[in-house]
């Protein structure tokens, strides 16, 4: 996704840390939030994404849609 930067090698388990370059990580917070995707700052440009049990491929891909599209410019 343009405008995240992840370090795909260091994902092993159900947490993705990724850092966000075309805003502040609380404003993609607040944008994915209000499509219903839930993630956390850690910082002023890093944040923190688990799935859980529930959430199936398809709700996956639903949430990176989201990600996408709150950090295309308008």
């Amino acid at each position: 996704i343009p405008g995240i930067v992840v370090n795909a090698a260091t994902v092993e388990t159900n947490m993705v840390y990724f850092d966000v370059a075309v805003m502040p990580a609380n404003e993609l917070v607040d944008r994915c939030a209000d499509h219903g995707v839930l993630v956390l700052p850690m910082s002023v440009s890093r944040i923190r994404a688990v799935a859980n049990l529930g959430v199936d491929a398809a709700g996956i891909d639903r949430a990176l849609t989201v990600i996408e599209q709150a950090v295309a410019p308008s």
